[in-house]
């Protein structure tokens, strides 16, 4: 998908284009569909569809197209077009400064994002459902970044290495070994960084306040 530079000269319906291009490119063809982000009988619409990572999509494409018509608007100036008079030097950076905040916010949201190394052991069907759920709780982002503090990830590491039976043999206490390896891979996580964490849990004796969601994750 091609990105445009800071400086590009489009219409309005040159961006429309280009925005129904990328958005099927990133979320597919469905995102087309208004449909898509709202509950409907098939006849009318009923609401704002739940899920963060739904919501997320529609935010973001919204915000894509605000930012190409700002641009333009700015480009548009810096060119002279509908102005009646010349901008003066200092008009002039100021608008270059806007537009480059504008230019960057708009580099952050459309730019391919690394693909993370997913291990084989967290890419079968039952941790993707696991993923989903978190992502839709808002624990993490559908390119595997995670939201809510290091303590929060140990526990969700815990649960599903439980769940996919990841870990090998028991510990002394009876309990199951919990493999933190994968997570630290695929959340580019120093080694023992997860089990240090849950350690401290288990010193203080405190859950991270918002537990409960790991809780929902494996309900």
């Amino acid at each position: 998908m091609e990105i445009w530079p800071i400086d590009f000269d489009k219409t309005l319906q040159e961006i429309s284009v280009w925005i129904d291009s990328w958005k099927v490119e990133r979320y597919g063809a469905d995102s087309l569909n208004p449909e898509r982000y709202y509950n409907n009988d098939g006849r009318y619409l009923h609401g704002v569809r739940e899920g963060e990572s739904l919501n997320a999509e529609k935010a973001d494409s919204d915000m894509v197209l605000e930012l190409l018509v700002r641009i333009k608007n700015i480009n548009d100036k810096l060119n002279g077009k509908g102005l009646s008079k010349h901008l003066q030097w200092r008009e002039r950076e100021q608008l270059k400064g806007e537009r480059e905040t504008l230019y960057n916010d708009y580099l952050e949201v459309v730019q391919p994002k690394p693909q993370r190394f997913v291990p084989d052991v967290l890419a079968t069907d039952e941790a993707k459902r696991y993923f989903e759920k978190a992502i839709d709780l808002g624990l993490m982002d559908a390119d595997y970044k995670w939201l809510k503090g290091l303590q929060m990830l140990a526990c969700f590491a815990r649960e599903m290495s439980m769940k996919l039976q990841l870990g090998k043999g028991v510990k002394g206490d009876g309990q199951p070994r919990i493999s933190w390896q994968p997570f630290e891979t695929l959340f580019n996580l120093e080694k023992y960084t997860l089990r240090s964490n849950y350690n401290d849990i288990q010193k203080t004796g405190q859950s991270p306040i918002e537990i409960g969601l790991i809780d929902k994750v494996f309900e």
